[in-house]
């Protein structure tokens, strides 16, 4: 038999459901209604609690039963973000791996808004809970992952620490801010990632303080070889609150894409090197 454990998060009015038997833990998110408000005519309050009942009803011995609806809701979050998810085939964005994309994921703006924070973090607990080990810190990545780490971190009551990209020339010499002691285990987190070259920098900067590193949490993947980058190049493991195919979705869904938009930044992410060339922007930009 189930227990049920209701947690409300401050700010947005999303309660947390957990549910426990004796192997597993399982977790949901539900939108607030003053969430699901802010998304004119949407019923996503009402589809997800019916699918819930559905689930509860069928079957509890899924791992992560709600996986696919917290995805859809956080990506319905950061659809109703000024200024997070931007799109613009005609003048595209130049990217960090030096390439033109026509789609930008801005995630330093979420931190602008508390209440869709809560929303990321509390997601961030479930996943950190659910598929993580016991960790000691968590570490942001600079820059943007800094403000988001400290926000989960403050929530969960742990320590946080940030992730250098350059080490420093002077003083301590660290590639690591704040205190992390050999044989702690960390979890990095960042706003995103896209082939996940730049998380190279931080896992070994974590690995050479003499800390345990296993995981990754993004809150946005762009599923252009992250995940097996990390898997194969680190042995680490991605956990990401949403990514592009969700995201796609759920902004044809709900009228903030069109669906030939949403083919067009496909095609983009089938082949971002061949859309790159027809469009004479050359891989990498040089000059």
């Amino acid at each position: 038999m189930n227990t049920e454990i209701r947690r409300r998060i401050p700010g947005l009015n999303v309660d947390v459901y957990e549910f426990h038997n004796d192997e597993q833990a399982y977790g949901i998110m539900f939108f607030s209604e003053r969430l699901n408000d802010l998304v004119s005519g949407t019923e996503i309050l009402e589809e997800i609690n019916q699918d819930f009942a559905e689930k509860i009803s069928r079957s509890v011995e899924f791992k992560n039963p709600f996986a696919n609806i917290g995805r859809r809701a956080v990506s319905l979050a950061i659809w109703v973000t000024p200024d997070v998810f931007l799109v613009d085939n005609e003048d595209p964005w130049t990217i960090k791996n030096h390439t033109k994309s026509p789609i930008y994921i801005d995630g330093g703006a979420l931190t602008s808004w508390a209440d869709i924070m809560n929303l990321m973090s509390a997601f961030a607990q479930v996943e950190i809970q659910r598929a993580m080990e016991e960790f000691d810190i968590l570490i942001g990545g600079e820059t943007r992952g800094i403000a988001i780490a400290t926000w989960i971190a403050n929530d969960l009551f742990k320590g946080v620490g940030v992730a250098r990209k350059v080490v420093k020339e002077y003083g301590t010499g660290q590639g690591i801010e704040g205190k992390i002691r050999p044989g702690e285990v960390c979890i990095l987190v960042e706003d995103l990632i896209t082939d996940g070259g730049s998380k190279g920098v931080f896992i070994q900067n974590i690995r050479n303080a003499g800390a345990i590193i296993n995981d990754v949490i993004v809150i946005f993947d762009r599923k252009q070889g992250g995940e097996q980058y990390l898997a194969e190049r680190w042995d680490v493991r991605l956990h990401s609150l949403t990514d592009i195919d969700t995201h796609l979705e759920v902004g044809v869904e709900y009228g903030y894409i069109t669906e030939e938009e949403a083919e067009s930044i496909k095609k983009y992410l089938e082949d971002p090197k061949e859309w790159n060339l027809k469009r004479k922007y050359g891989w990498p930009i040089t000059g």
